[in-house]
């Protein structure tokens, strides 16, 4: 697409759109959205599509981008953008999902990250194909789908991260990126087929954790799992792919295999 685009309550960029405003020289494409009163555009979804080219944000004769005064639901960014003030953030208090795709191959997709803000209203983040390295982790997250074959390079997340976000990724995946440093760290990890709508990932297959004696077994129905057992007193005693995991002592044991967590008693 090369244009703009504005259909009910989506807009889009189009990939021939370079540069808004336009008031540099040459033959850049772009538009105004300027400060305006109620009643606010009603577009919660908006799309920068993809493009190789860096898309240049800037503010002239007090018309400037004001993605923050609209009521976003939905953010994609396909390509790079640079930016040329400081006084304003991009952002909108209402968003819910953001996607980062296209040519991108990391986060650091605009020149200086403090102009764009999330807030924690943005609860699911997708990661795109070609993203190789997150070096800005949304905390904020609830659900992370990742569209890379291959785990990208991650800094740390937050422990809350850990325990309570799902990790989607894509199916025939999923032993990479539970043996994958950062991402082994998340408790739910699920395959999805990165096909599909989000709202309908491909679910594992159902898991079943029993104890016999002091053995426990594990049942994956054939996947294999990364298996973590935990003490009463919290400390990881074991932490693999095997089937069957043999305990020293009686006691209350927490395992955790795939997205199952389950408590069991070893007399």
């Amino acid at each position: 697409m090369n244009h703009l685009h504005f259909y009910h309550n989506s807009f889009t960029l189009g990939s021939g759109v370079n540069e808004i405003p336009y008031k540099r020289p040459g033959t850049y494409v772009g538009i105004f959205i300027e400060e305006y009163d109620d009643p606010v555009p009603p577009i919660t979804k908006f799309y920068i599509s993809d493009s190789p080219k860096e898309l240049y944000i800037g503010k002239v004769n007090g018309l400037y981008y004001e993605i923050n005064k609209l009521p976003i639901k939905e953010l994609y960014i396909g390509r790079p953008i640079e930016v040329t003030f400081d006084e304003d953030k991009i952002h909108s208090a209402s968003l819910e999902r953001i996607e980062l795709g296209g040519c991108l191959k990391s986060d650091d997709f605009i020149n200086y990250y403090e102009a764009f803000e999330l807030p924690d209203s943005c609860k699911t983040i997708v990661y795109g194909d070609s993203i190789e390295r997150i070096s800005h982790p949304i905390e904020s997250a609830s659900e992370i789908y990742l569209k890379c074959p291959t785990p990208p390079q991650t800094e740390e997340w937050s422990i809350d991260n850990y325990l309570n976000t799902i990790v989607y990724v894509p199916k025939g995946t999923l032993s990479d990126y539970q043996a994958a440093d950062v991402w082994k760290n998340f408790w739910e990890i699920k395959e999805w087929d990165v096909a599909s709508d989000i709202s309908t990932p491909t679910q594992t297959t159902s898991i079943a954790v029993t104890a016999d004696g002091r053995q426990i077994t594990i049942k994956t129905g054939g996947q294999k799992l990364r298996v973590m057992v935990y003490n009463a007193g919290g400390n990881l005693i074991y932490d693999g792919n095997e089937n069957t995991v043999n305990v020293n002592a009686p006691g209350l044991y927490i395992v955790r295999a795939g997205s199952l967590a389950k408590k069991l008693l070893i007399k």
